[in-house]
């Protein structure tokens, strides 16, 4: 066991650095990628008739996973999630 404080060498190491800017890139295309699926999904939805309070929570669940908290309260409006619900 390294003593406390010590750094791992696997952390700090250029190629890790590379790496970890590598998948944060990765993740941040996917979650644009699935934030366009969204997107389409509540246009989608509000062509219909469905709407409702839970179905806007799980809208706005949806793209506070992706980062994305303040477009999914709206987009969450559109889908009938309630103002005042007391989840928002």
């Amino acid at each position: 066991m390294p003593p406390r404080g010590a750094q791992s060498t696997a952390l700090t190491s250029p190629a890790s650095a590379a790496a970890s800017k590598r998948w944060a890139k990765e993740a941040i295309l996917a979650a644009d990628a699935l934030a366009a699926h969204g997107r389409a999904l509540v246009d989608a939805i509000v062509e219909t008739t469905a709407r409702g309070d839970r179905l806007g929570q799980l809208v706005r669940n949806f793209f506070e996973c992706l980062g994305l908290a303040e477009e999914g309260a709206q987009l969450a409006l559109r889908c009938g999630e309630r103002p005042d619900s007391p989840l928002r």
